[in-house]
């Protein structure tokens, strides 16, 4: 690959993703640089999405080899980039892991070998910092950890209504995934919960892909939904519910928080639980109907909780550029 020397130009500093977003639905880290790279653009920065032009900072998005992003270089490309200019800056964001794949081995070794190349590393959550020590990264390589979250501008509350508690109360997940690893096994669950009339008057939405083995018996299934498109949807709903285990950190769940709606989440989301314990409930196999009976009876101070929850993409995107500013230009 050719790299042009480096010159920082003259119309404000260069970024350069590693992935260039996708249109449509798809995962959280295509909706992170399409909310980060807008936002940059409308602070005075120049966004590329490759390492042939001079680039002040560099953001390592996806540090896989081969994968659904498919990302335009690789880490190893990156630090050869940084050999010609040593004055970029590497941004690293971490947002994956093993555990949340249940039979995957890779993914690890290549964020460990991103973390060690990058100049600084911003994590999702807590909980992957950590989990990321005890597989043997250094606790003295810089950074620091930044939820999740969606764009303000779609992802918020002015369309969706308190449960009125006469309808039924609706319940709602979404997931580009159909990995069972997302929580389907509780959603088969409550489902047919909701079919035998354990939970009676309770209605439940999935939104995205889904194992095709389900037999759903009540849930409503909707196909995978974007932006406005997206959050409308999640709008008509009270409840969101995830069970999706081990997880980094999440965009999903955020984003119907972000719209008004509690959040129940099981107790193994990982990252996600960092955030659901401020605003919502955690649940584990065995007490789900509890938890959720519970909630739903509660359903009026959980919904102030999340009407509370302050954290959005302006806040979620102003953090992360402070933190990409303090570290080229300080």
């Amino acid at each position: 690959m050719f790299f042009k020397s480096y010159n920082r130009t003259d119309n404000g500093l260069t970024v350069s993703f590693n992935i260039k977003p996708f249109k449509g639905p798809w995962g959280g880290s295509n909706q992170f640089v399409e909310q980060f790279a807008s936002y940059l653009e409308s602070h005075g920065y120049r966004v590329i999405y490759n390492l042939e032009q001079s680039v002040d900072i560099i953001w390592i998005i996806d540090q896989r080899k081969d994968s659904w992003s498919k990302p335009r270089y690789s880490v190893d490309d990156v630090t050869s980039y940084k050999k010609e200019n040593p004055g970029t800056t590497i941004m690293h964001r971490a947002n994956n892991c093993d555990a949340r794949k249940k039979k995957s081995t890779t993914i690890d070794p290549q964020i460990l070998h991103a973390c060690r190349t990058s100049d600084y590393t911003i994590f999702i959550s807590k909980w992957l910092k950590n989990y990321f020590h005890k597989k043997g990264l250094e606790t003295d390589l810089p950074g620091e950890v930044i939820w999740n979250a969606g764009d303000a501008k779609v992802f918020n509350p002015r369309e969706s209504r308190s449960w009125d508690e006469k309808s039924s109360i609706k319940l709602v997940t979404h997931h580009w995934s159909d990995n069972w690893m997302k929580g389907f096994d509780v959603y088969q669950q409550i489902d047919q919960w909701i079919a035998n009339g354990q939970l009676a008057d309770v209605e439940l939405t999935v939104i995205g892909r889904w194992p095709k083995e389900i037999n759903w018996k009540k849930t409503k299934l909707v196909n995978a939904l974007k932006g406005r498109d997206l959050a409308k949807e999640l709008s008509k709903n009270h409840i969101y519910i995830t069970a999706s285990r081990w997880e980094p950190g999440g965009m999903h769940f955020l984003e119907g928080l972000q719209c008004g709606l509690p959040v129940a989440c099981h107790q193994d989301g990982g990252g996600i639980t960092e955030v659901v314990t401020t605003c919502g409930v955690v649940f584990n196999s065995e007490n789900v109907l509890e938890k959720l009976k519970g909630m739903i009876d509660d359903y009026k101070m959980w919904r102030k909780k999340a009407l509370e929850f302050t954290h959005d993409g302006d806040s979620m995107c102003h953090q992360y550029r402070k933190s990409m500013e303090r570290l080229f230009l300080g």
